[in-house]
C-alpha cells in the first residue's frame, strides 16, 4: 500500500517523478507561510487552508534508513485552478531535511 505517498510525475518526461507527502503526515501542526508573489502566483491568501484550499506537499528525499521530507520549500497545489508551486518559508521554522518518524516515534519525541 502506498498511502499516503504522493506521486508527482512529468507529463513531459515520464521517466521525472517526485515522491511527496501531505505536511500534515509529516507535521500534524504544520503552518503554511507563503510569500505574498507565491500566493498571488496562486490565487490564495497567504495563509490557505490545507485541505480545502490548497494541497501542501513535502518532497522525500534520502534513503530507505534515513528518509527525510522537505518542509522548507513545500510544493502547494491550488485545489480548485490545479496551479502549482514550490514555496520557502522565508522564516526558517522548518527543515529541508526533515526526519520522517513513525508515528510511534513521534508521541515519545514529544
Amino acid at each position: 500500500q502506498q498511502y499516503p505517498l504522493v506521486f508527482l510525475q512529468s507529463i513531459v518526461t515520464p521517466e521525472l517523478c517526485f515522491v511527496a507527502l501531505p505536511v500534515l503526515a509529516v507535521e500534524p501542526k504544520y503552518q503554511l507561510q507563503m510569500e505574498g508573489v507565491d500566493a498571488a502566483l496562486l490565487g490564495v491568501s497567504e495563509q490557505p487552508r490545507i485541505g480545502s484550499e490548497v494541497l501542501c506537499l513535502a518532497l522525500v528525499t534520502g534513503d530507505e534508513h534515513t528518509p527525510t521530507a522537505n518542509l522548507l520549500a513545500p510544493v502547494v497545489v491550488n485545489l480548485q485552478s490545479r496551479l502549482a508551486i514550490q514555496c520557502i518559508h522565508a522564516d526558517g521554522w522548518y527543515s529541508h531535511q526533515e526526519p520522517l518518524l513513525l508515528a510511534e516515534e513521534r508521541a515519545v519525541a514529544v
